[in-house]
């Protein structure tokens, strides 16, 4: 339903977008620009999709969510300097970050390595319900797993931010920021960098799990590329090394050992 209804709340009028940070990376040889800024999302969200306790899907008296406006959302890209001398315009990519990471690890290291050796444009945003800004609402779920909805409904809004990204990429951003002139200083009107159709995912751990609704929700990406994947949590929880955080906060309210397990 929330796919659905954000399909045309999309396409009903065009995205808006706010441009922070636009600046070379290094001396630009390499990355010419990184790209921070937000844009507009469908929202689901109850209070207005702030990040924080007691927010779930508003829904209608048939327990559908109902759609509550936009909010705005964060993104983060990278533009590899190939792109500006490649023969034809090039590859755009969503990035799906880590556990409880953001968005903007789309300018990492390992992920400018990789948008070079592509030659092609990466861009991330927050995995909403499982994101770093998201950590109160999960600290108060381990103290009290029967509102784990809270987290639960919220990653819901999260697939669509992916999607209301991957629809900016393809107008908006494609059109008036990956260009090679963004200021419009230059003699010749801007010519767009990357190609609207050539859209693709990678995504890691987290990025993998969540990775694949993002690409099976998705009219826009072509292919998707998910790694260092995960089974169920109830098997690899346990195993990770970030559980013995997430141990300390469940505890308190669980100190019985199979209860914590369970």
């Amino acid at each position: 339903v929330t796919r659905d209804a954000a399909r045309v709340a999309l396409a009903a009028a065009e995205q808006t977008y706010a441009i922070e940070r636009d600046q070379v990376v290094d001396d630009g040889t390499i990355i010419r620009r990184r790209i921070d800024g937000e844009l507009d999302a469908p929202l689901f969200l109850s209070k207005g999709g702030i990040y924080g306790i007691e927010v779930t899907l508003v829904r209608d008296g048939a327990g559908d969510p109902v759609l509550q406006g936009t909010y705005r959302i964060p993104f983060t890209a990278i533009v590899p300097a190939c792109a500006y001398t490649a023969p034809a315009p090039v590859g755009m990519v969503v990035y799906g970050h880590g556990l409880m990471g953001k968005g903007e690890q789309a300018a990492s290291g390992a992920i400018r390595d990789t948008a070079v050796d592509l030659c092609m444009v990466v861009v991330g945003t927050d995995m909403r319900g499982m994101s770093t800004p998201d950590g109160a609402a999960i600290a108060r779920v381990l103290n009290e797993m029967s509102l784990a909805e809270e987290v639960m409904e919220t990653l819901s809004q999260g697939l669509v931010n992916h999607h209301a990204l991957t629809h900016a990429m393809k107008t908006v951003l494609a059109r008036d920021v990956f260009v090679d002139d963004p200021d419009g200083a230059g003699p010749m009107p801007a010519r767009s960098l990357v190609g609207p159709t050539k859209i693709f995912y990678y995504g890691l751990s987290q990025g993998h799990i969540f990775g694949t609704p993002v690409v099976a929700w998705s009219d826009d990406i072509v292919r998707g590329v998910v790694g260092v994947g995960g089974g169920n949590y109830s098997l690899m929880l346990e195993r990770s090394t970030d559980w013995p955080t997430y141990k300390a906060i469940a505890q308190g309210a669980y100190p019985a050992p199979l209860d914590l397990s369970l």
